[in-house]
This record gives structure tokens, C-alpha cells and sequence, in this order.
């Protein structure tokens, strides 16, 4: 009786904590969509469910209490990579080094050696420790950029427009002067787009458009459908 009294605190401290880890990325963004974050819950729940069991049946209530109380998700666990990610652009070198770097134990020991693009499994392990531990520098809607590192940031979103990378390329060959980033490597989810590029020095359009005249931003808004193939007044899907 005793034992099965333990096992319902168990379950019911579980659910109190995925609640709380729900709750926690809402409570930041209201409209943030929660489907990476459902997902990720329902991967841990099973195993965590048999973890507190465990704790419970072994355990005093203040061993429990303490076992308990940081397991919470980290703040951009929403925006983590799933395993079933799909690699659209081959990883670069540095976006390699970078995940590597991350993807160690808590006796830094690396998880996997990650040899090439193909070793999803530390990669995406990796790149995920380093966006649970990134800075948001930017953030519209469900669209996310964060700074991985010094050099290197990740663009997250839902309906990232994947084609606008070769209208980089070419920018980048035919505008040498303009800084354009360099994309170091493209993952799609079900839910999710991820391109890693590098941080390009500048002004952002976002921080001088107040600034600009009406003359300016018409100008802005015209090369910005020249460059996009886009008519003015019309809408692309």
C-alpha cells in the first residue's frame, strides 16, 4: 500500500513538472507554437514517469523534493532540433567544430565523435546544447535568431522561405561589398527550419527603418522585390 502510495506522488509530480515545463515557454510567448515542446515532453514523459517511481520507492521526501525540483526543460527547448530532422545543406566545418564542442557528457567526455554531416546523433546533440545555452537576438512571430557563438547564429521558424539562400549566393557573388552571411548548414523538421549561417557585421534594416524618409523605405521596399522576383502589391505563397 505503501508502495503504491509512493508511485501516485511519483506520477502526479511528473505531470505537475511537464505542466510546469509547458508553462514556463508559454509564459514567455504567449503565441509560440508548442508542438516541438509537446513533442519533446512526450519523448521524456514515459522515462521519466519510471525515473520518479524509482526516486520515490528509494528515497526519502526531502531527497525527493531536491531530486526534483530543477528538472525543468531548458529556456529554448522549444526550439530544439528533433531526430528526425532532415539535413537540406551539408554542415560546415565550423558548425561541426561548434556541435562537437557542445556535445560532451557531464564528465566532458564527447558524446560521439562526430566525423562527418551523416552523425546526426551527435550533431544534433550538439546544436541543441548550444541552443539551450544561446542568446535570443532576435525574435518575430515564431521566428527565432539565436547567437550560437561569437560568429555563428541559427535562424528557427516555422515557415522559413528556404529558397531565399541561393538569392544569398547570389548576392554574395554579384554584391562582394554587401555583408551577406555565410550558411554553414540547413535541417527541416515537421515543424521546424533551421539555418545555421554566420553573424554578419551591420546595421539590421529593423534598428534604421524609424530613421529612414518615405523616399528610403519605398526604395527599401523595391529592391526588396527586385531581389525576391516579387511584384509589388502582389503576395507569394
Amino acid at each position: 500500500m505503501l508502495l503504491q502510495e509512493a508511485e501516485k506522488k511519483a506520477d502526479a509530480k511528473v505531470n505537475d513538472i511537464v505542466i510546469r515545463n509547458i508553462n514556463k515557454v508559454y509564459s514567455r510567448n504567449p503565441t509560440v507554437d508548442l508542438s516541438a515542446v509537446l513533442d519533446q515532453q512526450l519523448k521524456v514523459y514515459t522515462k521519466l514517469r519510471i525515473a520518479l517511481r524509482a526516486v520515490a520507492t528509494t528515497s526519502s521526501d526531502e531527497d525527493d523534493e531536491k531530486s526534483t525540483e530543477n528538472i525543468i526543460l531548458p529556456e529554448h527547448a522549444h526550439l530544439s532540433i528533433p531526430n528526425d530532422a532532415k539535413v537540406i545543406r551539408e554542415f560546415g566545418p565550423d558548425l561541426k567544430s561548434l556541435a562537437q564542442s557542445h556535445a560532451t557528457t557531464s564528465q566532458n567526455e564527447p558524446i560521439a565523435s562526430i566525423k562527418d554531416s551523416k552523425d546526426s546523433d551527435g550533431i544534433y546533440a550538439g546544436l541543441n546544447k548550444a541552443i539551450y545555452s544561446s542568446k535570443i537576438i532576435h525574435g518575430l512571430g515564431s521566428t527565432y535568431v539565436l547567437a550560437l557563438s561569437s560568429t555563428l547564429v541559427v535562424k528557427i521558424g516555422r515557415h522559413i522561405d528556404l529558397a531565399h539562400i541561393e538569392t544569398l549566393k547570389h548576392i554574395q557573388q554579384y554584391a562582394k561589398s554587401v555583408p551577406i552571411p555565410t550558411i554553414h548548414g540547413v535541417l527541416e523538421s515537421q515543424h521546424l527550419q533551421f539555418v545555421f549561417m554566420s553573424k554578419a557585421d551591420g546595421i539590421t534594416l529593423e534598428s534604421i527603418w524609424p530613421r529612414l524618409g518615405l523616399i528610403q523605405k519605398l526604395n527599401t521596399i523595391a529592391a526588396k522585390h527586385d531581389l525576391s522576383g516579387d511584384q509589388i502589391g502582389t503576395r507569394t505563397s
